[in-house]
């Protein structure tokens, strides 16, 4: 066989895979090997066995660099299974027995696109489902002042009125508010706990919606500061009547008015006392009598007759009469007074009333005595009826009304008992036989009262807050107005539904999601704010057993309750008139915020399927025996075990490494990627012993990846049929789905181990931990200035964390941010700050001018170009895999570089580039902004 003349030879250096097989293939095909097929066909194979070598020889380095990493940490780590919260509804109607969602029920949604099969969720523990319904809904602010309508976000219906939260005194005093031609109320208060600083008061009458004011005369209290009393301008339209509580009278009411951000004050009263002052205008009384029967007071009438005699009296019937204290004027005009002029009435010729005969008349007022005298003596205008003018009196206690002629009212007697009414020279009448009197005739008579009446009764007391009303008593102290006996605002939740009526003690399971708002974007090792959850029972409201997964709402998670009775209701409730809901209220402090979602019997679920009692096959008394499971990859613990020669099934113990093991020792090894099962050759491990189907896994959990990152409510399926379950629904993301740790990461992981060993120290050693610290972190940044050695100089370290993601701009959710501070807290030096944070993000906008191939799509092409410079742009996965660290941009010349190898893409015109102005104080990590690409042919 000739030689092999034009060999090649490599003198640069070792042996290039790519570039040796090249050169071999174009000398092999260049060579003129004559009509010898033999020799063609040996330097094919020559070249193939030299292409094998030289493959073979190129990836030693990168063999020895894998078996190095395995041994300086463990075996690449497996798929993680996503986890997410999921809410069961239960059925309507049912009986009293409880509703139990079991662990390891089975859920899904639909496929994802380009999969025939959907991702299988299991719930991880037990669920108890409380078969009731949200029905009202209401949030308040800290100080119980302002409240809003959230039923909405529970599913809840509309309410039919909005919420309101007044704070305001009711006071009912039929003695005093009811008193005809009231002007003027008084109102003395004695405070056992005055206001610490002045309140403003708004005093009125609510007549339904509406409130009328009532003007404040005085108020020497100072605005609740100090004892003192409050007067009041009685309503010009009159006092009308409203129920309140059940009771109809006419109510007083006091509304606190808040001024700036003031709190409701705790005003305590000891006592309270009223009263009044009225004035009853001029009117005529309602009925006269006299000594023969009614007299008609509508024209001039003698009132004791045209002879008047000793005992002659008249009657004057009148409600003015009825209040005792009353101060009652009585304005008669006479109609022949003493110097009046002679004129006919009827047929008589009336003369002016004489007071030769020095008549005297006594005034009597009838009461539960008998009739009793009024002095009326020195306020008697008229001198016994002699002339026009007003005479005036006090009445007296125990007034009673006497019933006459069809009207009951209260009643004054006038009687003559000394003197007549005779002419002062007497003549003989030519019709009469004997002399004549001159009797006083009345034209007018009006009555008009006016009255000031002390420590008149409080007999109702209604305070109002706090969304409830209190009634009191008035003799025993009381808050002028109902405070909120919790700090922070609150969340009341109204439960309706059959179940209720019997229901004993539940356990309500609740998924707390927080608003963004709540969220600062740096975790701290703060203590958790101090939330409260409380129903209402019998005394008031009673704090639960709680175990809070939510950290005082700052994270998503799970809360428990312990709820020891829901039958229960909230008397005098302003939402819940008529006692139709259970209540449950949750308070918080002003630190914390309330949660973007409640969701009721919600418990956690993750991306895996139970298998359980799967035979791995017998045992042969080999050693080291391998066996495998059937479903991969492998999630979280399993349990394994083997029939021992009596016919029991054993456990056997998972461990990392058979070679820290005894000969004796029950224990395998797993790999949960491939579902390879191992086991101890006799001197490290114990071999199984021999039978048929003795080996089996009675329980493990496979699934996981990250297909089962699924978005909010794309799980709606019962996989497990449950009676009593309506439906179920997934509120939040699943999310912590990882894919198996590729080989690059491995070796990574394991370099950047080398230089850390698992410890904090110079600033590239926390964000590797960081990155470590979980799957979902896709890039990690120190930002600790030019020092290299943070913990020694500043005493403060801040990391940047970017997960794992599609948006344009990923920010990690706070479990994640708790999942990288706890890591990094045992591995950092103890004298160091540590704060972990999502990035602040600036725009990057590009508008491109771009000229199209020839054949091309123009709509195909522009998408093309925007998504590779969005792809280009995209905070971690983007300058080609690298992602941008903080403080970093891009150039023009990156983006020319991008739209270049875009397919369709002939040639860029124009680009221009936008960078958001980053403010000074603080690195910023790009982010796709609007890009815009125009094309041109």
């Amino acid at each position: 066989m000739n030689s092999l003349p034009h060999t090649p030879r490599f003198v640069d250096g070792p042996a290039d895979a790519p570039a040796l097989v090249g050169a071999l293939h174009r000398w092999v095909a260049a060579t003129d090997h004559g009509a010898d097929p033999l020799l063609d066909a040996l330097l094919h194979v020559a070249a193939r066995y030299g292409e094998i070598l030289a493959n073979g020889l190129d990836s030693a380095p990168d063999l020895h660099l894998d078996a190095m990493a395995r041994l300086m940490r463990p075996p690449r780590r497996p798929q993680v299974a996503a986890t997410t919260m999921l809410a069961f509804d239960a059925a309507p109607g049912g009986g009293r027995t409880a509703v139990v969602v079991p662990a390891h029920t089975r859920v899904a949604g639909d496929p994802l696109p380009g999969e025939s099969a959907a991702v299988v969720f299991e719930t991880i523990e037990d669920l108890t489902l409380v078969r009731a319904a949200i029905a009202r809904a209401v949030l308040v602010d800290a100080g119980h002042l302002h409240g809003e309508d959230v039923g909405a976000l529970f599913g809840a219906p509309a309410a039919a009125v909005s919420p309101t939260v007044p704070v305001a005194l009711h006071l009912a005093s039929p003695s005093a508010f009811g008193l005809e031609g009231l002007r003027r109320i008084e109102l003395q208060l004695a405070l056992a706990a005055p206001a610490a600083s002045a309140s403003s008061v708004d005093w009125g009458i609510e007549d339904g919606d509406d409130f009328v004011p009532l003007q404040v005369a005085e108020d020497t209290t100072q605005g609740l500061m100090r004892d003192g009393r409050v007067v009041l301008a009685a309503p010009a339209a009159g006092w009308p009547a409203s129920a309140r509580q059940g009771v109809v009278a006419r109510w007083l009411t006091a509304r606190w008015r808040a001024v700036g951000a003031s709190v409701v004050p705790r005003v305590r009263v000891a006592r309270i006392g009223v009263a009044a002052e009225c004035a009853i205008a001029p009117r005529p009384p309602e009925q006269i009598w006299g000594d023969a029967g009614p007299i008609d007071a509508g024209k001039e009438f003698a009132p004791m007759g045209l002879r008047p005699r000793y005992a002659s009296s008249w009657y004057l019937q009148s409600t003015a009469f009825a209040e005792e204290g009353s101060i009652v004027t009585l304005d008669l005009e006479i109609a022949n007074p003493v110097d009046a002029t002679p004129r006919i009435v009827g047929a008589r010729i009336p003369e002016p009333v004489s007071g030769a005969g020095q008549p005297r008349l006594r005034w009597e007022i009838l009461t539960d005595r008998g009739y009793v005298p009024i002095d009326v003596g020195g306020r008697d205008e008229t001198k016994s009826l002699l002339e026009s003018g007003r005479l005036s009196f006090t009445v007296p206690p125990g007034v009673v009304s006497l019933p006459l002629g069809g009207v009951r009212a209260p009643t004054v007697r006038v009687t003559l008992e000394g003197g007549r009414y005779e002419p002062s020279v007497p003549r003989k009448l030519p019709y009469e036989d004997k002399d004549d009197s001159s009797p006083p005739y009345i034209r007018r008579v009006a009555i008009s009262a006016s009255l000031r009446t002390n420590d008149l009764k409080v007999e109702h007391i209604v305070s109002q807050g706090a969304l409830c009303t209190r009634l009191h008593a008035a003799s025993v102290p009381f808050d002028l107005f109902v405070t909120p006996d919790v700090a922070g605002a609150s969340l009341y939740l109204g439960f309706q539904g059959p179940a209720l009526k019997d229901a004993g003690p539940q356990h309500l399971q609740w998924l707390a999601v927080p608003t963004a708002s709540a969220l600062s974007g740096i975790h701290r090792t703060t203590p958790a704010p101090a939330v409260r959850w409380q129903s209402c029972g019998p005394g008031g409201w009673h704090d639960l057993a709680v175990a809070d997964g939510s950290a005082g709402f700052t994270r998503k998670g799970l809360i428990r309750l312990d709820v020891p009775d829901m039958t229960q209701r909230w008397p005098l409730s302003d939402l819940d008139a008529k006692g139709d809901c259970w209540w449950l209220r949750v308070s918080w402090p002003a630190e914390a915020t309330l949660p973007a979602l409640l969701a009721l019997n919600a418990v956690a679920a993750r991306q895996t399927e139970r298998v359980r009692n799967e035979v791995l096959g017998s045992g042969s008394h080999r050693p080291g025996q391998v066996l495998r499971a059937l479903r991969t990859p492998i999630v979280g613990g399993v349990q394994l075990e083997v029939k021992d020669e009596a016919g029991r099934w054993m456990p056997w113990r998972e461990v990392e490494e058979l070679s820290a093991c005894g000969g004796r020792d029950e224990v395998f090894t797993l790999d949960r990627i491939d579902g390879t099962v191992r086991f101890g050759n006799g001197r490290h491990g114990r071999i199984p012993p021999v039978g048929t189907g003795n080996i089996r896994l009675a329980r493990y959990d496979t699934g996981g990846g990250r297909h089962g990152n699924l978005p909010p409510l794309a799980i709606h399926k019962m996989r497990t049929a449950i009676p009593g379950v309506a439906g179920v629904r997934n509120p939040v993301a699943a999310a912590g789905g990882a894919d198996a740790i590729d080989p690059t990461r491995t070796r990574w992981e394991a370099w950047s181990w080398l230089r850390h060993r698992d410890q904090a120290i110079c600033a590239d050693d926390y964000a590797d931990l960081a990155r470590l610290a979980s799957p979902d972190v896709a890039k990690a940044w120190t930002i600790a200035g030019e020092d290299p050695w943070p913990t020694e100089s500043t005493g403060h370290v801040r990391i940047i964390v970017i997960p794992d993601g599609p948006a344009d701009r990923p920010w990690p959710s706070p479990e994640l941010l708790e999942t990288i501070q706890a890591s990094l807290a045992v591995r950092r030096p103890p004298a160091v700050t540590l704060t972990v944070s999502g990035p602040r993000y600036v725009s990057v906008a590009v508008r491109a001018l771009v000229r199209m191939a020839a054949g091309e799509s123009a709509q195909e092409v522009t998408i093309a170009a925007e998504r590779a410079m969005a792809n280009f742009l995209h905070p971690a996965a983007g300058n080609r895999g690298r992602g941008w660290p903080p403080g970093r941009r891009p150039r023009r010349s990156d983006l020319l570089g991008v739209l270049g190898e875009t397919p369709g893409v002939e040639g860029v015109n124009a680009l221009q580039l936008d960078v958001e102005a980053a403010p000074s104080d603080e690195p910023c990590i790009v982010s796709p902004g609007e890009i815009t690409v125009e094309i041109v042919r």
